[in-house]
């Protein structure tokens, strides 16, 4: 049997598909470009922490570094050779991560410190490779220590250029936490508390120097001059009309030293006007010997030496004593010159220190070390 294919009626083809497709191709083009700018955007993002994780790493490296180096006496003149203020070799371009194959690439470190405005060569060098001593600055936080009234720490702030008696009141004010009532042209809780925004007086002790910025008429012009950003170059958008660098306060203050009581060598230090004369004796007698110490206990127990004044310390003397040194003709009272103790003048000088010791200190003409 024969089939026959009817005759269909010719209709025309529309392209919609083709044209969807299309659409979802470029559509998916796009996507996929997007999708590459983001992979981009966090592979740089992945690198640029990576590296700045590598560069953190080797600033702690320069700290690490620096403790190590300053941490004995022995290090500071066998490998620094005495200068760790100013030593390229050791400070200068320190090579922490080696990369031989992108030499751009490799970790180093510089230990860079201010030169002091005081130095002749301020400004024609105004850092150096080396660290900062910062125990030979005025360290704020110390001051009522020194003195709690403030009287010494005013005279100490006073010495510092543009200051006045007023801003200075005002720092101690800020410091002082056993005052409520501002000190004269100072500033306490009062004058804070009317400011917009108000706060509080600290009372304490500072954090930073930036927190001097809080304290009444303390400028950043005072406080750091016109080196805005503290790198001891004047930039061109720092320039005051002047042509010099101005590091303002900030030369002079810190908020981060420590004197640490021991010496050089790290033995205790002996505190010379410790009240306990007898403690004070046996201190010295061991660090220093008899001799010394006697010579330290006398001028305690009974001044020092001066040509109007002297002292007989027996009736059977043989010399005038002075500060544990003799001089003058036996059984006299006039002091003819000095002359290291020998003989019986020693004997005598030990009796009196001796006698000074049994009866707590007490002395003619003593008192502290000055």
């Amino acid at each position: 049997m024969l089939l026959r294919a009817r005759n269909l009626p010719n209709r025309e083809r529309r392209g919609f598909v083709l044209l969807a497709v299309l659409v979802v191709v470029v559509l998916m083009t796009l996507a996929a470009y997007q999708y590459s700018e983001y992979m981009h955007a966090e592979y740089a993002a992945a690198v640029s922490h990576d590296r700045q994780g590598q560069t953190q790493a080797v600033a702690r490296s320069g700290v690490n570094y620096v403790a190590a180096m300053l941490m004995t006496p022995d290090n500071i003149t066998t490998m620094l050779n005495g200068n760790p203020y100013s030593n390229t070799q050791y400070f200068q371009d320190v090579l922490v991560l080696s990369n031989t194959d992108n030499p751009k690439r490799q970790g180093r470190f510089s230990v860079v410190g201010l030169v002091s405005p005081d130095d002749p060569n301020f400004q024609n060098q105004p850092y150096l490779f080396g660290v900062v001593d910062e125990a030979g600055k005025i360290n704020l936080n110390a001051l009522l220590k020194l003195d709690s009234s403030g009287t010494l720490g005013l005279q100490i702030l006073q010495q510092l250029p543009n200051m006045t008696d007023n801003i200075a009141n005002s720092i101690l004010d800020w410091l002082d936490p056993n005052t409520t009532e501002p000190r004269t042209g100072g500033a306490k809780d009062e004058t804070y508390m009317n400011l917009s925004p108000p706060y509080h007086c600290k009372n304490g002790p500072l954090d930073s120097l930036d927190e001097l910025l809080l304290v009444q008429g303390v400028t950043a012009q005072l406080l750091y001059g016109n080196d805005l950003n503290q790198n001891g170059v004047l930039d061109p958008n720092e320039d005051d009309g002047t042509g010099q660098v101005d590091r303002g306060w900030s030369a002079y203050l810190t908020v981060y030293s420590r004197e640490p009581n021991a010496d050089a060598q790290g033995y205790q230090r002996i505190y010379l006007n410790d009240p306990d004369i007898n403690t004070l004796n046996t201190n010295l007698t061991n660090l220093l010997g008899a001799q010394m110490a006697n010579f330290i206990i006398a001028y305690r127990l009974y001044g020092s030496a001066t040509p109007a004044a002297t002292i007989t310390i027996a009736a059977n003397a043989k010399g005038t004593v002075v500060n544990g040194m003799a001089g003058g003709t036996p059984g006299s009272t006039t002091n003819q010159g000095y002359k290291p103790l020998t003989g019986n003048d020693a004997n005598d000088v030990n009796t009196a220190i001796q006698t000074g010791l049994q009866s707590g200190g007490g002395g003619g003409g003593g008192g502290k070390l000055n």
